[in-house]
């Protein structure tokens, strides 16, 4: 998910000279220096400070039949935004035997940092401190991530110092393929 926006500039007159400043440039997983995205808001319902880096991307859900083609079956369709809470931990993150993971049982893990909101659109930034993060995103009065690694992980994130990595969480548990 990236785009350029170098077309966007600044003119700036210096000496007689009119010259163009790129505002803002934005392409993949950039540097993304002069930029802050928000941080989380913590356990204790804190709002935790901006990082120049993070992780930005949406939360989708699947329903019904998506055979023969992904949103061409009878009663299946295009996945579709969540407006949720997408919660981040600390990896690496055990996960409980199943993509499924109690509210309760996640708000005492000791990895838990807290969360970020998505909008109708099912987007979410955050930014984060460099490291290895695990995202879930939340449904009802559980978090849902299917992505695991062999050893029984969650799979996690990578956040590089200035870089913005695009992460979706896919819900497909409605869906049948």
């Amino acid at each position: 998910m990236g785009f350029n926006l170098s077309s966007l500039a600044l003119p700036l007159v210096v000496a007689g000279l009119v010259l163009t400043l790129p505002l803002l440039t934005l392409t993949g997983c950039s540097a993304m220096s002069p930029l802050s995205l928000p941080g989380l808001t913590s356990p204790d319902q804190q709002p935790r400070p901006p990082y120049p880096q993070g992780i930005q991307g949406q939360v989708l859900e699947f329903k019904g039949n998506q055979m023969p083609q992904v949103g061409t079956g009878p009663g299946g369709g295009a996945p579709q935004p969540v407006r949720t809470r997408v919660w981040v931990f600390a990896a690496p993150l055990m996960a409980p035997g199943t993509p499924d993971w109690s509210v309760a049982a996640a708000a005492a893990h000791p990895q838990w940092l807290g969360w970020v909101a998505s909008d109708d659109r099912g987007q979410f930034r955050v930014g984060l401190p460099t490291g290895e993060y695990v995202l879930l995103a939340q449904y009802g009065d559980r978090l849902y991530l299917n992505s695991f690694q062999g050893d029984g992980h969650y799979t996690p994130v990578w956040v590089e110092a200035g870089q913005v990595t695009s992460l979706d969480l896919v819900n497909t548990e409605a869906a049948f393929f």
